[in-house]
């Protein structure tokens, strides 16, 4: 944590973040009690370095952040609705927390499902590939250009629109303009 934020560098101390979830049994209760079970937790996890009495490792600070709705609820049956990577429609892939993969809905959840989603669009393209009847796709610059499609008359404007001149400001004169 010391290297994003250096107050709190100390090579005598460690920081500990934890997240609950679902925190259903745990929101309504104080912040003194969560702590107190945390930290027996703690001491179960590793009695060698913490014990809840606070002889060992001692907790400096800490605080409670509650968002009752951050994470969804599963519920009976709710597993067999999420989609899976993989969809019915060709070449549409899905990927986000929301999806079938082993986490709930959380930023682990969703770097699993892209991982699972990459997977699932390489495996379909080896499939493809070792085909009979797979002919590969033309590049960009041998494709024949469709001069009656919609867009076919936008055009990617000069680069000298993307220039950034930095340069001195006129003073405004009596007018009001420069």
């Amino acid at each position: 944590m010391s290297e994003a934020c250096a107050e709190y560098a100390d090579p005598n101390r460690s920081m500990l973040e934890m997240v609950f979830a679902p925190a259903k049994g745990w929101i309504g209760k104080s912040d003194e009690e969560i702590f107190a079970a945390t930290m027996e937790e703690l001491e179960r996890l590793f009695p060698e370095e913490i014990a809840a009495d606070g002889s060992k490792a001692k907790a400096v600070k800490y605080s409670m952040v509650k968002t009752a709705t951050s994470v969804y609820e599963t519920l009976p049956g709710c597993e067999a609705m999420r989609p899976s990577q993989t969809s019915p429609i060709s070449n549409f892939f899905m990927a986000g927390d929301f999806t079938k993969q082993k986490y709930l809905a959380s930023m682990e959840g969703a770097i699993l499902s892209g991982q699972l989603a990459a997977k699932a669009v390489a495996q379909t393209n080896l499939v493809r590939e070792k085909s009979a009847d797979w002919v590969p796709p033309l590049k960009a610059d041998e494709r024949q250009f469709n001069k009656n499609s919609p867009d076919a008359k936008d055009f990617t404007p000069d680069k000298q629109l993307y220039r950034v001149t930095v340069g001195k400001l006129d003073e405004p004169s009596e007018s009001g303009s420069a």
